[in-house]
């Protein structure tokens, strides 16, 4: 493409995502013998990194420096499991505070605190809390893992 005297030629820059930056100095790093400092590339790569996929990489090769991958393998479990991340971590304590509420209504209920239909407003409650209370256990099994 010819481009006239005096103007200056419009060139179309295609930006390098900052992952990949990060993941080229990182390299670098490595060549120059400097491994901690490619494990603080490696990292912010890790956070800046799009999708799962590309953050698997990034773990692999945190792995092959040796150093502890559980937090990284973690926040990936999560994200697959699609739960935000919120959820995944109060989890433990909605299914403490519901299994808890579950076992205090049922209880009143077979002990005859509960007369008429408050009795039977008592039951279905508990039986609410208690499969909620399951719920959020399940929930925790599946993100902790």
């Amino acid at each position: 493409m010819a481009v006239k005297k005096g103007k200056k030629k419009a060139v179309e820059e295609w930006e390098r995502p900052a992952y990949l930056t990060r993941l080229k100095s990182a390299q670098q790093a490595l060549e120059g013998g400097k491994k901690g400092k490619a494990k603080e590339y490696l990292d912010k790569a890790f956070d800046l990194a799009p999708d799962t996929y590309k953050r698997e990489l990034i773990v692999r090769k945190i792995k092959r420096l040796g150093y502890n991958t559980s937090r990284y393998e973690t926040e990936i479990r999560a994200e697959e499991s699609g739960l935000p991340g919120v959820i995944g971590k109060l989890s433990p304590a909605f299914s403490i505070i519901f299994l808890a509420s579950a076992l205090i209504l049922i209880t009143f209920n077979l002990t005859g605190y509960a007369v008429g239909e408050a009795q039977n407003f008592t039951r279905w409650a508990g039986v609410i809390c208690f499969v909620c209370g399951l719920i959020f256990s399940f929930i925790h099994v599946k993100t902790k893992k």
